[in-house]
């Protein structure tokens, strides 16, 4: 790839996207640390996990369980390596699944403290879809929990999400 390519405006947005979002994702962990709960995250449409490995996956801000699903078997062998890769395969494991099937994310476990949605929701206009998707973050977080956590917004308590 030549330098032009990766320093337009896209793709450097893209990088600062992420840096944001690692950033919410060590707030939010420091949060939940605070209030004396563990830290266990779920990413519904992690893509690679890239964000979430590197932000909650190896050291000092390690996450207690981490649990990455895509739908894209590629994105699910590569988040696979990619935990192998940064030693995390103690905390992490990542798993092919719907971002839309509200009965398997209830019943993710461990039942995650923290959810991550990040890139997902924009890009289906099916508002039923991404209702059955909150409701199932909703059903698996238990309350004072922190979820979900769209990258462009910040952080939410559990009590804003849709009735279980």
């Amino acid at each position: 790839m030549d330098r032009n390519y990766l320093d337009a405006i896209g793709w450097r947005g893209i990088r600062v996207r992420g840096q944001h979002l690692q950033e919410l994702l060590r707030e939010a962990a420091a949060r939940l640390r605070r209030q004396a709960m563990p830290v266990r995250v779920l990413d519904v449409a992690a893509g690679h996990g890239r964000y979430v490995l590197e932000a909650l996956g190896h050291g000092p801000d390690q996450a207690d369980a981490i649990v990455l699903r895509d739908f894209s078997d590629l994105n699910v062998s590569q988040g696979r390596a990619l935990i192998e890769r940064l030693g995390a395969a103690g905390v992490a494991r990542f798993e092919q699944g719907d971002a839309f099937d509200r009965d398997r994310l209830a019943a993710t476990d461990p039942a995650p403290t923290l959810a991550v949605v990040s890139g997902l929701y924009e890009l289906f206009p099916d508002n039923d879809a991404v209702m059955r998707s909150l409701q199932g973050i909703a059903a698996t977080v238990p309350a004072g929990a922190i979820s979900p956590i769209p990258a462009s917004r910040g952080i939410r308590s559990s009590n804003s999400l849709p009735a279980r």
